[in-house]
């Protein structure tokens, strides 16, 4: 059979989750071998390896230290830790600052491995190799939880201080396995690892792996934000393995970047008869650099956007396309907050390498409930499709209003607060989105009906210059304007 490589993708499967809920529930796990491991790429040269002459930022997490947050706990919660002189990009020194965002039924044990071994025996220090371990014991129930973190990029020789835009970042993931109770049929029980990274710039990143992956296909809405990536096989390998079965990229392409939010989880189903396993540690492995593809293949279009709003009762849909090759057509799909998705109407493709736009309207004035998704189902000629990430439309009143940050502007290395309205009590997201939409803050808090005043915290972080705050409780978003001077 040729060997060939695919874009990761799948329906969105979010189902008015609230933060903090029980993450999505991935597709069954994808057949598989773990005697079958494949390293090589073009050249007979290894997938994680760049080619001679490349420029392409290669990454080395070594000696990382714990440097401050969550009182000490250097494990939990806002525990910030260094990594100095990750790789060199364009002659510049960069370093790295990993920062644990939040946890979910899941508990970090160690942050880096720097005596992990790939599965040949070989050192696999380079890697950024945390262990992530579920908050309880794994037997009779169903179970999925994870730990959110961000990457922030800095430059200079020991600087933490000076932020830096990295263009075309690959985040290479590894040894995405797992386990079956006794090795057999996808209806026993299994334990296996998720990986997911929150998307932003025009669907970036794109997740790319191997014709013969294990990985499947897993994607979902939370916080305000959509996430990307995959559940792992459940055919464990030796050490931190390579074997592109269980490896993928995270890339992103033509996007500076100077952070990635991503969350590293597990996905526990206890089978017909349980499976007691406790509370194993995995451990992950991440890198940054080269991943080489022989191919790939993917569907014909590539999705730059997709949004809607609401005005007068008719949902406005809007979407961006570039490469359309041998393309049929997009199918609109709607779901009410109960529903199952149905097709409401569809566009022929312009089937033009050019970018082209779409837009569709939906009248919803006689449709009942007040929640309703969209998406899009992507048709190529051949009959293969995709879905496009969902968004949300609310009919009725917003619950968050009034939104406000005091003072504005701000004081380079000042305070400030967010001051809001909340219809009902919710937990809520905070981001501070740089003109460019790159997120450089975010932090969650809980809101309580009526007017809530909330702390921005690491305000310290931000150079002069504009930003805009958003305000998100993972149905609806607001978000206002404010500056930061000398």
């Amino acid at each position: 059979m040729k060997k060939v490589y695919y874009i990761l993708t799948g329906a969105l499967l979010f189902s008015g989750y609230a933060l903090n809920a029980q993450p999505t529930v991935p597709a069954n796990p994808a057949a598989g071998n773990a005697s079958n491991c494949t390293v090589l790429g073009p050249g007979n040269t290894p997938i994680d390896q760049c080619v001679a002459g490349s420029t392409v930022f290669v990454t080395n997490f070594t000696g990382g230290t714990y440097n401050r947050g969550n009182n000490g706990n250097n494990l939990g919660v806002g525990a910030i830790w260094r990594f100095a002189n990750i790789g060199i990009a364009a002659g510049v020194t960069i370093n790295a600052e990993v920062t644990i965002n939040s946890q979910f039924q899941a508990d970090v044990t160690s942050m880096d491995n720097n005596a992990a071994l790939d599965q040949a025996g070989n050192s696999a220090a380079d890697f950024f190799a945390p262990t992530i371990r579920p908050d309880g014991n794994l037997n009779a129930a169903d179970r999925r939880g994870y730990v959110q973190m961000t990457i922030n990029f800095f430059q200079g020789v020991n600087n933490f201080t000076t932020p830096v835009t990295i263009s075309s970042l690959n985040m290479i993931s590894y040894d995405a396995d797992g386990s079956f109770e006794t090795g057999g049929a996808t209806s026993q029980a299994w334990l296996r690892e998720t990986r997911v990274a929150q998307v932003f710039g025009g669907g970036n990143p794109i997740v790319l792996a191997a014709g013969t992956t294990e990985l499947v296909a897993y994607n979902y809405a939370d916080g305000g934000n959509t996430w990307t990536g995959f559940a792992g096989g459940v055919y464990e390998r030796t050490g931190i393995s390579r074997c592109s079965q269980v490896a993928s990229s995270f890339r992103y392409n033509s996007v500076g970047v100077s952070s990635v939010t991503f969350r590293l989880g597990y996905d526990f189903r206890a089978g017909t008869n349980g499976y007691n396993v406790g509370r194993p540690g995995r451990e992950y492995g991440i890198k940054f650099g080269c991943y080489a593809f022989p191919s790939q293949s993917t569907l014909p279009v590539s999705l730059l956007s997709f949004s809607a709003s609401l005005k007068n009762n008719t949902t406005l849909i809007n979407w961006e396309t570039e490469n359309e090759s041998e393309f049929s057509h997009f199918e609109v799909e709607r779901k009410d907050g109960s529903g199952s998705f149905a097709a409401i109407g569809s566009k022929n493709a312009n089937n033009t390498a050019a970018r082209s736009n779409y837009q569709y309207s939906d009248n919803i004035a006689a449709a009942s409930g007040d929640v309703f998704f969209y998406r899009l189902k992507m048709v190529d000629l051949n009959g293969r499709f995709k879905y496009s990430n969902e968004v949300l439309i609310r009919k009725g009143a917003k619950s968050l209003t009034g939104i406000s940050m005091n003072p504005n502007p701000i004081v380079i290395g000042g305070v400030a607060n967010i001051r809001f309205e909340a219809a009902r009590p919710a937990i809520v997201t905070i981001r501070v989105v740089d003109l460019a939409g790159r997120t450089v803050l975010q932090q969650q808090s809980k809101a309580a009906e009526g007017t809530n005043t909330v702390a921005i915290n690491n305000l310290e972080r931000l150079q002069t210059g504009s930003y805009i705050i958003q305000l998100s409780n993972g149905e609806e978003l607001t978000a206002t304007k404010f500056s930061v001077v000398r």
